[in-house]
C-alpha cells in the first residue's frame, strides 16, 4: 500500500511539472516566443506533446485529481485545437486570373537513397510549378526525366549549384536572382498565360542561433512586401505553422 501511494505521488507530482510547464510555454510562445530554444522546440514538437498528454489526463482522472485533469486538459485542448484547422476542408483556391496551378515543394534531402520513390511521386502529383531543395549535382542530372510530367513535353529549369536550389516549371522561367540572405531564396519568374508570376523558393537556416534564421526571414518578407505583382513563395523553412517567424511570413502572404 506504501508503495501505491509513493508511486501516485510520484505520478502526481510529475503531472503536475507537466501541466504548468505547458501552461507556461503556452503564453511564452508570444513574448519573448522563439527567442528561447525550449519554446522553440516545444513549437516544433506540439502534436506529439499529445501522446503524453492524452494518458496524463487519463492517469489524472483516475487518481480522480480534479484540478490536475483541469490542468492537463487546457493545454490538450489548446493543442488540438490549434492544429484542427490544417484537417478541416478547404473551399478556398488561389487563382492567377482565371487559371489554378498548381505548386509543389519538396526537400529532396541531398543524401537521398530513395531518389526513384521521390521522382515517382512528383510524377504522380504533376505540378505546374515545383520547388526544390538540397538538389545536388548528382540529384539535378537525374530531374531531366521529369519533362515526361507534362504532356506538350516542356521543361523549363532553374538550378543554383551552390544553394541546391531549383525550380521547374511548366512555363518559361526567366532567372532574376539567388539571395542567400534571404534563407538561400532562389527568385525566378514564370511566363504564364495570365501573366508574368514571381516565384521564390526558399530554404532558411535552422533556427540554431535563432537570430540568422530571424534576419533571413525579415529580410524575405521586406522584399515580399515590396512586389507589386503575383508572387507565389515556397520552399522549406526549418520552421513549424505555429513559430513566431511562420506568423511573420503569414502576414505578409496569403
Amino acid at each position: 500500500a506504501l508503495l501505491l501511494t509513493l508511486s501516485a505521488r510520484m505520478v502526481t507530482a510529475g503531472l503536475w511539472l507537466v501541466a504548468l510547464a505547458l501552461l507556461l510555454w503556452y503564453p511564452v510562445r508570444w513574448w519573448p516566443g522563439d527567442r528561447l530554444w525550449p519554446v522553440q522546440m516545444l513549437n516544433y514538437f506540439m502534436p506529439w506533446l499529445l501522446v503524453g498528454l492524452l494518458p496524463g489526463v487519463a492517469a489524472a482522472v483516475l487518481l480522480r485529481k480534479k484540478w490536475l485533469t483541469l490542468s492537463l486538459i487546457t493545454p490538450t485542448l489548446l493543442v488540438v485545437a490549434s492544429f484542427a484547422p490544417l484537417y478541416l476542408p478547404r473551399f478556398g483556391l488561389a487563382l492567377a486570373g482565371n487559371a489554378p496551378i498548381h505548386v509543389m515543394s519538396f526537400n529532396l534531402l541531398y543524401r537521398n537513397a530513395s531518389l526513384d520513390q521521390a521522382l515517382a511521386l512528383i510524377r504522380q502529383e504533376q505540378p505546374d510549378i515545383l520547388l526544390l531543395q538540397e538538389v545536388t549535382p548528382a540529384i539535378a542530372r537525374r530531374l531531366p526525366q521529369l519533362s515526361g510530367i507534362y504532356p506538350d513535353g516542356h521543361f523549363y529549369s532553374a538550378y543554383d549549384a551552390r544553394s541546391g536550389q531549383v525550380v521547374i516549371s511548366r512555363f518559361p522561367i526567366t532567372w532574376q536572382a539567388m539571395s542567400i540572405e534571404q534563407g538561400r531564396t532562389l527568385k525566378v519568374a514564370l511566363d504564364t498565360s495570365q501573366g508574368p508570376i514571381q516565384v521564390w523558393n526558399v530554404h532558411a537556416s535552422t533556427p540554431t542561433p535563432w537570430q540568422n534564421q530571424q534576419r533571413e526571414i525579415s529580410a524575405l518578407v521586406k522584399d515580399a512586401a515590396a512586389e507589386t505583382g503575383p508572387l507565389i513563395v515556397g520552399g522549406d523553412f526549418n520552421t513549424t505553422y505555429h513559430s513566431e517567424l511562420y506568423r511573420l511570413l503569414d502576414r505578409q502572404l496569403d
